[in-house]
């Protein structure tokens, strides 16, 4: 049974995770444009967060988007507190899925950047060059 606090460490890891992800993938096409800011506005609205957590997510959001983001570090910190739960790394997966078609198909550096988070993450790879 999970404790309480492993449920929050879970989901300020996810939180953390997805938002400079989702920043990254954003910004990984040349540039963010007002599409991608709203999904990620609606991201934050179907999680129910807060004003507060509004703000931490935009500022998560940012730091992935700036250019040099080196995303191994969170997805390191990721793996250790998804190893017992693959269905949160589903879940990022289409989160970030989700962000790369927002402006239209999949560019080939959003599906590059895709399947490399896929990949460190254990995710099976070839199952994402059939979407």
């Amino acid at each position: 049974m999970w404790r309480k606090k492993q449920v929050s460490q879970i989901r300020q890891c996810f939180f953390q995770t997805v938002f400079r992800l989702l920043g990254y993938i954003a910004g990984c096409d040349g540039g963010i444009n007002r599409k991608e800011i709203h999904r990620t506005n609606t991201f934050m609205e179907k999680l129910q967060l807060t004003p507060e957590c509004k703000d931490e997510a935009r500022e998560l959001f940012e730091v992935g988007a700036k250019p040099g983001f080196d995303f191994h570090e969170t997805l390191n910190e990721f793996k250790k507190t998804a190893r017992r739960n693959p269905e949160i790394v589903e879940i990022l997966l289409v989160y970030l899925l989700s962000m790369a078609t927002t402006d239209g198909p999949l560019q080939a550096e959003e599906m590059r950047v895709v399947q490399q988070v896929a990949g460190e993450l254990g995710f099976p790879v070839w199952y994402l060059s059939t979407c």
